[in-house]
């Protein structure tokens, strides 16, 4: 029998694993994760060096994970949809989506990021390609992620009135793959 640590939020769970594969978790309770409405909602603080999103006075900026992550990109590419979802938690929710137009197929993130757009969606169950209010906004590939640069003052606004903690964020790729993972917000 071998022991791995993975780490989580805040702790260390052990996870013991057996040579067919029998996998048993001990649980750990203090990093307990509720699952509501398709949204992890941690039972404690995200520490500083995971939060990748900033909000300030008149801007936001947000680290997203580029395209195929992990994954050999398809050659020649796949037509399909891109899209990367974002849902800030906090007292007033904001549920953003960047995404094309239309189906494309491209040979890096350059590509997909040219034909992107931002729009603000009503709410987080809101499908992605009905979003439909524009939000002013840049979006560059830098090293290992793509970087969202969000110009609205209303919306740093309702953010920073709202208090987000933590920022969801979803990836989908062409083929229907797709991730979901959470980072923290920071609030200047």
């Amino acid at each position: 029998m071998s022991i791995a640590q993975v780490p989580s939020h805040g702790g260390m769970c052990r996870i013991l694993g057996a040579a067919l594969a029998l996998v048993v978790v001990a649980p750990c309770t203090v990093d307990a994760q509720v699952r509501t409405s398709g949204l992890y909602h941690p039972r404690i603080s995200v520490p500083d060096y995971d939060r990748e999103t900033e909000v300030w006075r008149e801007r936001i900026r947000v680290m997203l994970l580029p395209t195929y992550f992990g994954m050999r990109r398809p050659e020649p590419p796949i037509r399909g949809f891109y899209a990367w979802k974002m849902t800030f938690d906090g007292a007033t929710p904001v549920t953003l989506v960047l995404r094309p137009d239309s189906a494309i197929a491209a040979v890096d993130e350059r590509a997909v990021l040219r034909a992107s757009r931002l729009y603000r969606c009503q709410d987080a169950d809101q499908p992605v390609l009905e979003c439909d209010v524009p939000v002013r906004a840049t979006a560059r590939r830098a090293r290992e992620h793509i970087e969202l640069t969000i110009e609205d003052g209303a919306l740093a606004a309702t953010l920073r009135a709202g208090r987000p903690t933590i920022l969801y964020r979803q990836l989908f790729d062409p083929g229907g793959r797709f991730r979901v993972d959470e980072v923290g917000v920071i609030v200047r």
